[in-house]
């Protein structure tokens, strides 16, 4: 049995490449925790001070977010090694849509109805 090869697994950003499948349990656990662990990240980010310090703890903040779900280093790999908010951002969301794209195609072939299988209620009562 042959098995068709997919890159669907490998997100490239940057010039970098890493392996991620959010089908694989332990991928989607490291997933989980850095979500929660954003979450709770970003309720410290500061809402006033100098606009500096508010983008730098943002940065910073998607950078560890990267670094949980690949490896350390990955934040700077992926958003860049300047700290600039948007092309975090831009990293950021771009490894969400790929995510989402995983995400789908697992909704995508869910089980099969085992309904559907059966004969419709007409063809039953005919036997």
């Amino acid at each position: 049995m042959s098995q068709i090869q997919s890159n669907n697994t490998v997100f490239k950003y940057n010039g970098h490449e890493k392996e991620f499948d959010i089908a694989d349990v332990e991928c989607n656990k490291k997933f989980e925790g850095a979500v929660k662990a954003l979450q709770e990240e970003c309720e410290n980010i500061p809402k006033t001070g100098f606009a500096s310090d508010m983008m730098q703890s943002q940065i910073d903040v998607i950078n560890r977010f990267f670094d949980r779900i690949f490896d350390e280093g990955a934040g700077k790999d992926f958003c860049g090694d300047k700290n600039n908010l948007n092309s975090s951002f831009d990293a950021y969301e771009t490894l969400l849509l790929f995510i989402n794209d995983q995400k789908q195609r697992i909704v995508n072939r869910k089980f099969i109805n085992t309904a559907s299988t059966q004969p419709n209620r007409a063809a039953r009562r005919s036997k």
